[in-house]
């Protein structure tokens, strides 16, 4: 499944670029000019993957305003559902998370050849992040060779995760009002209140608990209105 999704991912990016490429050089260029404009997006990949794995489900957005001097606010925001379980001989748990997250930061756009009104860009940028989650596990049974099954449980537990994060990316529009395009993220956690003595699996907006750095991935649609 990996491999398969760094197919999708190479294809992705050397599609952007290619498209990128072709407004460039394919096009008269005039001398670039700011048109101020508000971009709403949604992850389209994250429906996909939920489609593909049942246990998380995700939806995330954003909003983003262009101004002047190509940097363009950014505000992030989504929800997420963790339910897991496994059963075997070494231990046996069910797993629920549900949590919210925003980001909120700047991209730059390094991208010079938008003729009025259009909305491309090859950016990187920066993000706060912050998470609130409730995380719990019930019927937990660990099996042990030498000693008697033991059960527990972990009641629900608050989680507040905040987090820096720097991102990476392209964004090409291919019609008058619509564009689309990938970034990566790479985030740090610089904060966690965690009420509860057992990491969360997944952090909403990051990724897997454990780690405190991680990469991440969002493919987005995006619909701009101009201003």
């Amino acid at each position: 499944m990996t491999r398969y999704f760094s197919k999708i991912s190479v294809s992705v990016v050397f599609m952007s670029i290619f498209s990128l490429a072709n407004i460039g050089f394919a096009q008269i260029v005039k001398k670039d000019t700011v048109q101020k404009r508000l971009s709403i997006g949604i992850d389209i990949a994250k429906p996909v993957i939920y489609m593909i794995d049942k246990n998380k489900f995700e939806v995330e957005g954003s909003i983003s305003y262009s101004n002047i001097n190509n940097f363009n606010p950014i505000v992030e925001f989504g929800l997420e559902n963790v339910e897991l379980s496994q059963s075997d001989t070494i231990k046996t748990y069910e797993y629920q998370s549900d949590g919210k997250f925003f980001r909120i930061g700047f991209d730059y756009n390094t991208f010079r050849r938008n003729l009025f009104g259009e909305n491309n860009m090859v950016f990187f940028g920066f993000r706060y992040g912050y998470a609130n989650q409730n995380h719990s596990a019930k019927n937990i049974i660990i099996n042990d060779k030498f000693w008697p099954k033991r059960y527990t449980s972990l009641s629900t537990q608050e989680i507040q995760t905040h987090w820096l994060e720097l991102t990476s990316g392209i964004k090409v529009q291919f019609f008058k009002y619509f564009a689309a395009g990938w970034t990566v993220r790479f985030s740090y956690i610089i904060d966690q209140q965690n009420t509860s003595s057992v990491k969360p699996y997944y952090i909403p907006g990051i990724g897997k608990g454990a780690e405190k750095y991680n990469f991440g991935f969002t493919y987005s649609l995006y619909y701009t209105f101009p201003l």
